[in-house]
């Protein structure tokens, strides 16, 4: 777990703030495995594989596998 510390003064007024970061952390970890996966099912079409075994390797359903390649194809 990681939490931030945090003292705002101001005049005679302070603040404290504790942040617990975990979460962020987490769905930082889980966009870049999710962009790891997403460049290895363009890397697998680019070689030629069917939306269906590019699925099964990487444990997608095939039509997710369509999504996924449809949005990266519209990305400049």
């Amino acid at each position: 777990m990681t939490l931030m510390h945090l003292r705002l003064q101001i005049a005679s007024f302070t603040i404290d703030a504790r942040i617990d970061r975990s979460q962020e952390v987490a769905a930082a970890t889980a966009e870049s495995a999710a962009a790891a996966r997403d460049l290895r099912i363009v890397q697998l079409h680019q070689a030629g594989a069917s939306t269906r075994q590019i699925g099964a390797e990487v444990g997608l359903h095939h039509s997710r596998v369509a999504r996924i390649l449809a949005s990266t194809e519209s990305r400049p």
